[in-house]
């Protein structure tokens, strides 16, 4: 070919692969954009596509003139580094791109503070300049190794497989697949993978319907990995030990039980307290309700900010000379925006970043700060009313309540008729609170986590109170909103808080604040009512969770037990019991023990799925290349098909195959570029007499298809002996022959 057509021809190729170049723009946008719901803005994600643009371009200019194709992957690196010294630090760069020790310096110093804000920070994160910088940077960085896996090296299978691994994590962080990013990575994977196909030939109907096959397998089989994946329902991760999922999802409570489902026993904090017994640790209060969801209404009241050591609140005069208790909290795991505290907390000092206090919830929540690494200091009153005082608080609930006394409509009547049954001989609001929680804590309820899930009655509703007043049996979501509808329905104003239990008592030597471990497992939802006079009171009326309150002691009798049914019989310790540490709490129950069990199947499966998903191109290639041979050896098939496996043995080690190519002149080019033997020489020299006489002689009769594939062996083995190791992993793992479409059989074959 004369200079000067090959210059046009690879200027021609240049310019093809520039709407290749637009079809990788549209994959690191579709695949970048599921980390959306981990960020608060999304104005981030703008900036990114167009600094990913910029990239490209670099590269693409490059190809447009004809510039080697490594030239062009250099030159997308170093339109990233312009980009983001232009963004980030431009003050210290030569002139404000080149970028200079000083450059380097603060792109560190972005990075490490970038790190820490994604560390400290929950989901969804609030950018600072650090995350922006690490964001910025990860889209020009996909930009550029998915141009040059699928542009420069052409290998649009890898650079697919990077996008999947891309667009994953986010549904692994929220709990929540996404779905409309993973549908758009696929839809832009098919794309490129079209493409690609355009940019190296003539595109056939045959080759479109290949293509959207191919795609459709691999969108397909991301979507059943992701949902296959445990917590991708929609709940929480809990074997990441710092997430977790309440009030992430429509409902509260409902989150909080898929918390408590998932496999647990991670400790979220310690503390030391000076308390007489270990504190409840509240998070979130819902006073709202529907009928269907219990949420909290915080909207109506502005949250305060308060200082280091500052009070929260002032003391009431009944409160003045109240017994205080100190608890020192340290918090290792749980990363989350609002801050577990004991109740009536009056003063918390040591916390790091912003916080915010609700007096009318008297919860702590923060808007840009994380729970993470912090290491505060509590005081709170210890202080309980006595049954007296509870029975003697008759007056009627204030006006401002009226929410906390909201039903919606249509009670079920088991709600109402169980109501009447179980205080038919309570005269005061204590008395019936206390009937009600003597009710649920008796012997004819059980702890379940799994029953509700199972028989399809889980959640928060009046639909799932009356169900569950029927079966009797649930968790504490069940047990804590079923007393605040009773309450509600006999006049007692009442709200639920979700937080944890005391958690598990450590050892604590003589004359020392007890010490305790807060686990994933001590996750917990109780009712508080209103009494007039005294304020907001909790009561306990889960069976085998926690402990009631002196002023509303639990039933005599033993406690009920989770049913007998849902007792792990094959994961039962019969050893002695250490009498060293006895956990306090009921948690490490049925579910978590079942999961336990399946956890190893489930990971099994994913595991198992992920490998059959990346195997599939290499499995294709492997079973068409002994299905050729077999049909050869059979003299079933010609030369012809012979070649063709040739062909894709050399295209998948790496060597071109020009259009149009005839045999002889794609069988002197083997010959050469892979420096064959004068033994492969000979065996390459009869497979393109064979093809030749195949396919433009008149008919040879019949063909010695063993002949044939022993020749073929000789030679795909000598190719495959002088490739370099990473073209032979390339064609084992990745064969970029799959795309090719399937060689119609030779004339022998046909008849």
């Amino acid at each position: 070919m004369p200079p000067r057509d090959a210059r046009r021809t690879k200027r021609d190729e240049g310019r093809r692969l520039i709407v290749l170049s637009i079809a990788v723009l549209v994959l690191v946008g579709s695949s970048l954009s599921a980390l959306l719901p981990l960020i608060s803005e999304s104005g981030w994600w703008f900036r990114g596509i167009a600094a990913a643009a910029f990239v490209l371009l670099a590269a693409v200019a490059v190809r447009a003139f004809r510039g080697p194709a490594l030239l062009a992957t250099f030159a997308a690196l170093a339109a990233a580094v312009v980009v983001v010294t232009i963004g980030f630090a431009s003050d210290s760069a030569v002139a404000g791109i080149i970028p200079t020790p000083a450059t380097i310096d603060a792109f560190v110093g972005f990075a490490s503070d970038g790190g820490r804000a994604i560390y400290l920070q929950s989901i969804p994160a609030t950018p600072d300049q650090g995350m922006l910088f690490l964001l910025i940077a990860g889209c020009c960085l996909a930009a550029v190794v998915l141009d040059a896996l699928i542009v420069t090296a052409r290998m649009p299978l890898v650079g697919g497989v990077i996008a999947l691994g891309i667009a994953l994590p986010s549904s692994l962080m929220t709990g929540v697949v996404a779905v409309a990013p993973l549908a758009a990575t696929g839809g832009a994977f098919l794309l490129v993978l079209w493409v690609d196909g355009m940019s190296r030939r003539r595109v056939t109907m045959r080759d479109g319907v290949r293509v959207v096959a191919v795609g459709a397998v691999a969108v397909t089989g991301a979507g059943l990995l992701t949902v296959s994946v445990p917590g991708f329902y929609g709940g929480s991760l809990l074997t990441s030990a710092s997430s977790r999922s309440i009030g992430v999802g429509v409902s509260p409570l409902i989150d909080l039980g898929k918390d408590l489902q998932s496999v647990g026993g991670i400790e979220q904090f310690r503390y030391t307290t000076t308390a007489q017994k270990g504190p409840y640790f509240r998070l979130m209060t819902l006073e709202s309700f529907d009928g269907t969801t219990w949420v909290s209404s915080d909207e109506d009241a502005e949250p305060e900010e308060f200082g280091p050591g500052a009070p929260l609140r002032p003391l009431g005069a009944r409160e003045e000379g109240t017994p205080t208790a100190q608890s020192t909290i340290v918090i290792d795991q749980m990363r989350d925006r609002v801050l577990p505290i004991p109740r009536d907390t009056v003063q918390i000092d040591g916390l790091h970043g912003t916080w915010l206090w609700d007096r009318t919830d008297m919860t702590v929540r923060s808007r840009s700060s994380s729970t993470v690494d912090q290491h505060y200091t509590v005081t709170s009153l210890e202080t309980e009313p006595t049954r007296e005082q509870l029975r003697a608080a008759t007056g009627a609930a204030p006006e401002r309540l009226s929410d906390e006394l909201d039903l919606g409509d249509d009670v079920p009547d088991i709600i109402t008729r169980t109501l009447e049954r179980v205080t038919a001989s309570a005269d005061t609001a204590y008395d019936k609170a206390y009937a009600i929680q003597s009710y649920l804590r008796g012997t004819d309820f059980s702890y379940s986590l799994s029953t509700p899930v199972q028989q399809g009655y889980d959640g928060d509703s009046l639909g799932v109170v009356a169900t569950f007043l029927e079966r009797k049996s649930g968790y504490c979501v069940h047990f804590a909103s079923t007393m605040a509808v009773m309450s509600r329905l006999a006049g007692i104003p009442s709200r639920i808080v979700l937080g944890f239990l005391p958690g598990d008592r450590m050892y604590t030597a003589p004359g020392q604040a007890s010490q305790y471990s807060v686990e994933s497992d001590d996750l917990h939802a109780w009712p508080e009512l209103y009494f007039d006079g005294i304020g907001w009171v909790a009561f306990e009326p889960t069976p085998s969770r926690g402990s009631a309150p002196d002023y509303a002691p639990a039933p005599e009798g033993p406690a009920p037990a989770p049913i007998e049914s849902e007792l792990p019989r094959a994961n039962v310790d019969t050893s002695p019991t250490p009498t060293a540490s006895v956990p306090q709490s009921d948690t490490r129950n049925d579910a978590q023990s079942a999961a336990k069990t399946e956890a190893p199947v489930g990971t099994g499966i994913i595991v198992l799925g992920v490998l059959l998903l990346l195997a599939a191109p290499a499995l294709g290639r492997t079973l068409r290349s002994h299905r050729r041979r077999a049909l050869l050896r059979a003299g079933r098939a010609g030369a012809a098909l012979a070649w063709n496996e040739l062909e894709d043995a050399a295209l998948d080690l790496g060597h071109s195959i020009p259009e149009n190519v005839t045999p002889r002149s794609f069988g002197d080019q083997l010959a050469t570029v892979a420096s064959l033997g004068s033994a492969q020489r000979s065996s390459l020299a009869r497979l393109v007499r064979a093809v030749e006489r195949d396919l433009f002689g008149p008919s040879a009769g019949h063909v010695d298809g063993g002949a044939l594939v022993d020749d073929l062996d000789v030679v795909t083995t000598a190719l495959h002996d002088g490739a370099s190791p990473r073209r032979r992993l390339a064609a084992s793992l990745a064969p970029r022959s799959v795309l090719r479409p399937r060689t119609q059989l030779s004339p022998i074959a046909q008849r």
